[in-house]
């Protein structure tokens, strides 16, 4: 076997001031080639892996460290970041952190720029990484005017740009549209297979990369508890990957160990939907479909939110909303899909006053768009950033939660009340003497929207809720919401995730390139899926599933939108046998 071209050895790590190590006696092995996905509940320590892989820690963060880690046979204590640079390239967790020019072009070819590659190289490389991640037209563009998904998109590139052995990608996807996630992990496959790159992948959101792993390592409490073949640790492991380490799996892994719990073992145990459809479709004598309940669709409430016609250009000339007209309910739950730049945020940012419209009207709670202030608005519209440092002020997670209070003059005491159970309600009250910006992404995420949550607005947006999250974390969060939501609270998330989307959703709203292309119930949404004009939608694996299932011959499978739809859809029944001769008699003659 190949020397490991990553050697982690017994890595004990403290980050400056913390009491508690970070990595607890960490052992990894990478090899030249692999494709490795590590998963882990939010903050146990993964970010903190990667950035000991290519020697940030500790020869910038500093901290107490024990234990080596050897990248490509070099110790990276007794190295510089400048010579592991050229061997491993990090894309961080939030694109802005590794960002540091002002055009596209300048960021993507500063590395091999420092490395004083020939211009004519520097521009090669420049335009081939930025075409491998589709973003060749944002070329010539400020860093600041295009959007997280673009900037994530950039990111990638720069580290293509400099053609390391190793890839470390650290939640690559967070802020991508479905179909962008797909394609940076079929980007990633073909630079392991073809070229033989070694990528390690950090991902929560599991299902478009699972099939791609070699390996998956799972990190639990600062150190890996276990390692293994994707399909064996699912199969073998996956109820305590979900339930004990409150982690996601691929939608149809789900419903793999669902139906395996009612008697029907798909085999091989699918990681994909084509393996699954492909299962099914062998033990359909031995299945029944049932139809499928119709799906309800929530009376409309008062009207809360109206556009008409709105419209707004940035500076530079972008038109990112184009007469959009829409209208939101009071108790509504709206999920804002569509791709990248589609104009999303920024309509957001127009409700909540932080941008003026250009031309037409608004009203949010009776208050006109463009003549009320930020405060009148924001006194009933809360707003969850898509990168929750934005909109942190202060130095300690308690005080970022009480700052909204303490601007109203809330008593003190009612404050202390407030916070505390905020905090418990969000996860994030062990951590309340923290500095917000030392948390990991997905805890910044949870006290992004404590500090909304406890304000208590007749309507709460959340740009991108599940970042960073892991399944236990998103489920809290939109226990949360759904609390707040059955009080008369209007939610409307700002999101990629499809299976969050259909999961919780009454209503939603598709956004392609600035208009508004669909706007309509949960069932309305279904029956125009084809015909909406969004070339990124990608729907829930169940729901691909059964649409699969159907072209396969199976017309009787119902349309299923969650796992839990699919399952109870399914009985497990015996073949019904022939029966000829003395056996159709019950004389117990042999047949003939």
């Amino acid at each position: 076997m190949a020397e490991p071209i990553i050697k982690v050895s017994g890595l004990t790590y403290y980050y400056q001031n913390e009491a508690a190590p970070a990595l607890r006696d960490v052992n990894l092995e990478v090899y030249p080639g692999e494709f490795l996905l590590l998963i882990g509940p939010s903050g146990c320590g993964k970010t903190t892996l990667a950035l000991a892989m290519n020697g940030i820690i500790p020869l910038v963060m500093g901290g107490r460290i024990k234990g080596r880690v050897f990248v490509d046979g070099v110790d990276t204590r007794s190295s510089s970041v400048y010579e592991l640079g050229t061997k491993v390239g990090i894309v961080f967790q939030d694109p802005d952190s590794q960002l540091c020019n002002l055009y596209v072009q300048e960021e993507v070819g500063f590395g091999p720029a420092n490395l004083k590659m020939p211009r004519d190289e520097i521009l090669r490389r420049v335009d081939e990484a930025l075409a491998q991640v589709g973003e060749s037209a944002i070329k010539h563009k400020l860093i600041y005017e295009i959007s997280g998904g673009e900037k994530h998109r950039v990111a990638i590139a720069s580290i293509l740009a400099m053609n390391p052995r190793i890839i470390i990608l650290d939640e690559p996807t967070a802020n991508l549209d479905p179909l962008g996630a797909v394609e940076v992990f079929g980007l990633m496959k073909r630079l392991n297979r073809e070229l033989g790159v070694t990528i390690v992948v950090i991902e929560h959101n599991v299902d478009p990369v699972m099939c791609h792993a070699d390996r998956v390592v799972l990190m639990e409490n600062g150190t890996v508890v276990y390692a293994g073949e994707p399909r064996q640790v699912i199969q073998e492991r996956g109820r305590f990957v979900m339930d004990t380490m409150g982690l996601r799996i691929p939608q149809v892994c789900q419903l793999a160990l669902a139906l395996a719990d009612k008697g029907v073992d798909l085999e091989p145990f699918p990681l994909t939907v084509a393996e699954a459809a492909q299962a099914l479709t062998s033990l359909t004598p031995c299945l029944e479909f049932h139809p499928a309940p119709a799906l309800p669709d929530k009376p409309a409430g008062e009207a809360v939110i109206m556009t008409e016609g709105l419209s707004f250009a940035y500076p530079n000339g972008t038109q990112a909303v184009k007469d959009v007209s829409l209208e939101i309910h009071r108790g509504d739950i709206v999920s804002f899909i569509g791709q990248n730049g589609s104009g999303k945020t920024t309509l957001a940012s127009l409700l909540v006053g932080l941008n003026k419209p250009a031309t037409g009207s608004g009203t949010v709670c009776g208050l006109s768009l463009s003549a009320a202030s930020i405060r009148e608005l924001t006194s009933h519209i809360g707003y969850v950033f898509q990168y929750p440092e934005y909109q942190f002020v202060e130095d300690t997670v308690y005080k970022e939660v009480a700052f909204g209070l303490q601007a109203q003059r809330v008593p003190p005491a009612e404050i202390a009340a407030r916070v505390t159970k905020t905090l418990n309600l969000l996860g994030v009250e062990t951590m309340k003497d923290k500095h917000p910006l030392r948390l990991s992404m997905g805890q910044k995420r949870r006290l992004s929207v404590a500090t909304m949550l406890i304000l208590d607005t007749e309507i709460l947006i959340l740009d991108e809720p599940t970042t960073g999250q892991d399944r236990r974390n998103i489920d809290n969060i939109m226990e949360i919401m759904c609390a707040a939501n059955r009080k008369g609270t209007t939610i409307i998330l700002i999101t990629h995730d499809m299976n969050l989307a259909v999961r919780y959703s009454t209503r939603f709203l598709v956004m392609d390139q600035g208009e508004l292309v669909f706007q309509g119930s949960r069932s309305e949404f279904f029956r125009q899926f084809r015909q909406i004009r969004s070339s990124v939608l990608v729907l829930p694996e169940v729901y691909e599933l059964a649409d699969k299932l159907r072209e396969n011959g199976l017309t009787l499978v119902p349309q299923a939108y969650t796992v839990r739809d699919f399952v109870d859809a399914v009985t497990l029944c015996q073949p019904e046998r022939p029966s000829t001769g003395a056996a159709a008699t019950g004389t117990g003659g042999e047949a003939a």
